[in-house]
């Protein structure tokens, strides 16, 4: 046991010694990197979506190579030289803009190796954000009203051309499980790596309620385009109409939202002796009774 401490401490020593011989050899290491256009003032912008990563090849010290890796931090800067309209440039001309590619790190490979860029004026505008979401509810409750935004528009700013163009942008994909009430989630706007997007993500509010049915008696049925020299009769004038919703909406219904109507025309080409309304509620409502089912009418004619 007494010669267990001298063991563990020549083990360390070896693999110091170990790590440092390997590190000193000299390695092959392809490195990806975010690209980043530099320098292109105050009013140009990228119009076109360019390459979003480099892929270098380089050939260094493992020691210069691990502490490379470890920085974790590091992009591929070009620069646009204010430049504007179209222009191509050489990526291995854009060392000195990369200060952590220094001297002892050799280069072997750029891919791309070139980059063609077409600058044009920046201009900024508001664009209306969409919802790109999915949702499932919990058995028993679904959706009660509208999918709110919030804020429901963002700023861009970009080429011209581009923003010109642009007539909205959405959210990220996202699905909403099992729902059983308003639930908000903030979600990344998904938009074009060569425009700029403010704020970049929006509030979505998904009002989800119990379903429920309910009947709303003594709702008129109207009679609609009837000619000036005609009366129609129905019978009853009056029917009951179950309505299905989520609990907190449907409570709060007004009756005199639901509308029931008839058009003369319809009834004029009845050859049954009864009519069917058409029944409509408020959006996220629905109908799924109607008493009676037919209706009689009596025409007359002055």
């Amino acid at each position: 046991m007494k010669k267990l401490p001298l063991f563990i401490v020549s083990f360390v020593i070896a693999l110091i010694i170990w790590v440092g011989v390997s590190l000193s050899y000299e390695y092959y290491y392809t490195l990806s990197l975010p690209l980043k256009i530099t320098n292109l003032g105050n009013e140009f912008a990228v119009a076109e979506e360019l390459p979003e990563r480099m892929t270098i090849k380089l050939k260094a010290r493992g020691w210069k190579l691990a502490a490379l890796l470890a920085s974790g931090n590091n992009e591929f800067l070009i620069d646009a030289r204010k430049d504007t309209g179209k222009i191509t440039l050489k990526v291995a001309n854009a060392v000195d803009e990369n200060s952590w590619l220094t001297s002892d790190i050799q280069v072997l490979e750029y891919q791309p190796s070139v980059i063609n860029l077409k600058l044009e004026r920046l201009i900024w505008k508001s664009v209306p954000v969409l919802p790109e979401i999915e949702n499932s509810f919990k058995s028993g409750y679904g959706l009660a009203g509208k999918i709110m935004i919030q804020p429901d528009s963002v700023t861009v700013a970009g080429a011209k051309s581009y923003i010109e163009r642009l007539r909205y942008l959405t959210t990220e994909k996202y699905v909403f499980e099992n729902l059983s009430s308003q639930t908000t989630e903030l979600i990344p706007v998904d938009y074009p790596k060569h425009i700029s997007v403010f704020p970049q993500s929006v509030s979505v509010t998904i009002d989800a309620q119990k379903i429920v049915d309910k009947e709303f008696q003594d709702i008129p049925v109207a009679i609609l385009d009837v000619p000036g020299d005609r009366q129609v009769l129905i019978i009853p004038d009056k029917i009951t109409v179950g309505v299905e919703g989520g609990v907190s909406l449907l409570g709060s219904m007004d009756p005199a939202n639901i509308k029931a109507e008839l058009h003369y025309k319809e009834i004029i080409a009845d050859s049954l002796g009864f009519v069917f309304p058409k029944i409509t509620v408020p959006q996220y409502l629905r109908v799924v009774s109607q008493k009676p089912e037919r209706l009689r009418y009596i025409l007359k004619k002055f």
